[in-house]
C-alpha cells in the first residue's frame, strides 16, 4: 500500500518506556501477586499497528497510565483506553478488536474486558465504543477472524510447551487445595513441567508439590537462579494460556516455530534422566537442521 493511501503517512514515533529494576518485595511468596496495569500493558504494548511497522507502544496508541484494573473478587475487570494517531483513523475499530483479542487470550476467564477510545481522540469515538461494547457484534467479528482458520488448542499447547525453557529456574513449587478453586490448569502444568524434554532444558530444577486444606486458590511459586521469584494464581486459566504467560515471564517465545514434528515424550524416571539426556544428545532431530 502506498503512503498516499495511508490514513497517517508520517506518524510520530515515541520512545518506549524503560522498565525499572524489579522490587524484591514483589516476589514475596507470602504476598499474592494481583494483576495490575503494568502487566496488562506488557500484554498489549507489542501489538503491531495495522498500517505501519511499529508497535502500539511506539505510536503511543496504548499507555500504561490509561489502563485501569478492578480487583473486586466478585467483579474483576480491566478497562483499557487507546488513542488513535489521528482523529479520523479508519483502523481504530480493528485496533480495539486486536487489543480485546490479546487480553481475552492472556487474562483469566472471569475478568471482564473493556476496551474503548480515549475521550476526544477520534471523530467517531461514540460509534466505535458502541461497536467494541456490543457483544453480538464482537462475536460476529471474531467469527470473521476465525473463518477459514482451524484453532487447534492441543497443537497450540504442544507448541507452547515446546518453547518452555527452564534455564533461568532454580526450583518450582506447585500448591493447591484439592477442594478449593479450579486446580485443573495447575495439575496440567505439573505434568508439562515433568516432561523429559522440558526437564532436559535444566535437569537441576527441583519440582515439588504441596497439598493444602486452607481453602485458598491454587498457585505456583518459581524461584529463579538470580534470586527472584515468580508467583501467581492459576485458577481460571486454560493450560495453553498459562504456559504462554510463563514463557513471557521467563523470556521465552510464547510458541515454538510451527512446522517441526512434535515427538511424543517418553516416560523417563528421574533416576534415568542423565542417561536419557546423553543418548538424546547423539540423536539428530528435525530442529537440529534449523538455523
Amino acid at each position: 500500500m502506498g503512503k498516499e493511501r495511508l490514513d497517517n503517512a508520517a506518524p510520530v514515533i515515541h520512545a518506549t518506556k524503560v522498565r525499572l529494576v524489579d522490587n524484591p518485595k514483589l516476589y514475596d511468596e507470602n504476598i499474592e501477586d494481583p494483576i495490575d496495569a503494568q502487566e496488562v500493558f506488557d500484554y498489549i504494548k507489542d501489538i503491531s499497528d495495522p498500517e505501519h511497522p511499529y508497535t502500539l507502544e511506539q505510536l503511543n496508541v496504548v499507555q500504561e497510565e490509561l489502563i485501569y484494573v478492578g480487583l473486586d473478587p466478585l467483579d474483576p475487570y480491566v478497562d483499557v483506553r487507546f488513542t488513535p494517531t489521528i482523529p479520523h483513523c479508519s483502523m481504530a475499530a480493528l485496533i480495539g478488536l486486536a487489543i480485546h483479542a490479546k487480553l481475552k487470550r492472556s487474562l483469566p476467564r472471569n475478568m471482564k474486558i473493556i476496551v474503548r477510545i480515549t475521550p476526544g481522540s477520534h471523530s467517531t469515538e461514540e460509534s466505535i465504543n458502541r461497536q467494541l461494547a456490543d457483544k453480538e457484534r464482537m462475536c460476529r467479528l471474531w467469527g470473521r477472524i476465525r473463518y477459514g482458520v482451524h484453532w487447534d488448542r492441543k497443537e497450540q499447547t504442544e507448541l507452547a510447551v515446546k518453547a518452555l525453557n527452564l534455564r533461568k529456574v532454580h526450583s518450582v513449587q506447585l500448591s493447591m487445595d484439592p477442594f478449593s478453586g479450579d486446580s485443573t490448569a495447575l495439575r496440567q502444568l505439573w505434568c508439562k513441567l515433568s516432561a523429559p524434554k522440558v526437564r532436559a532444558t535444566n535437569p537441576k530444577v527441583r519440582i515439588t508439590h504441596e497439598l493444602r486444606d486452607d481453602g485458598k486458590p491454587p498457585y505456583f511459586l518459581m524461584h529463579l537462579e538470580d534470586g527472584k521469584k515468580l508467583m501467581f494464581r492459576t485458577d481460571g486459566f486454560h493450560i495453553v494460556d498459562l504456559v504462554m504467560r510463563l514463557n513471557r515471564l521467563l523470556g521465552n517465545p510464547e510458541l515454538a516455530p510451527k512446522g517441526i514434528p512434535f515427538e511424543e515424550d517418553e516416560d523417563v524416571p528421574d533416576t534415568e534422566l542423565e542417561d536419557w539426556l546423553r543418548k538424546r544428545s547423539l540423536k539428530k532431530t528435525p530442529s537440529d537442521f534449523l538455523i
